[in-house]
């Protein structure tokens, strides 16, 4: 990791959050998904903005797979949202495993399905390595 990897990623901004930089990935139709991850004393959020192509529920399926082939299923935040806002908090109690996987290894794909949509997002070796070093400046 360089340097000034740190500062160039994490930074503190408005209700003490610290966000880090926003990230661009794709879905499978090259369509963009922007993923934000903020921390606010333990927790941790995973924000997507997705391409609204439909209401999503909490009961949705998202799945996060990470080198090695390991994967963990999340339930977004909120319990419905159409406006293609997509939130996972990594630091509710059952999450633990995938916030550790998180800070150990590289996340290689998203997918989410619902009703009304699917995406699959190949994640980037280069995004990949950045959102894990993300995760060790934060810390845990």
């Amino acid at each position: 990791m360089p340097k000034n990897f740190c500062n160039e990623f994490v930074r503190t901004v408005a209700s003490g959050y610290i966000k880090l930089a926003d990230f661009q990935i794709f879905d499978q139709d090259q369509n963009p998904i922007y993923l934000t991850i903020r921390k606010n004393k333990n927790e941790y959020i995973w924000y997507l903005k997705l391409p609204a192509l439909g209401c999503i529920k909490s009961t949705d399926k998202a799945y996060f797979v990470f080198e090695g082939g390991s994967q963990y299923s999340l339930k977004m935040m909120d319990k419905m949202d159409c406006k293609g806002n997509v939130s996972y908090d990594l630091s509710e109690r059952e999450n633990q495993p995938i916030l550790v996987a998180f800070l150990t290894k590289r996340l290689t794909q998203y997918r989410l399905y619902s009703e009304h949509q699917s995406f699959v997002s190949v994640i980037p070796q280069q995004t990949a390595d950045n959102i894990l070093g993300v995760f060790k400046c934060m810390g845990w």
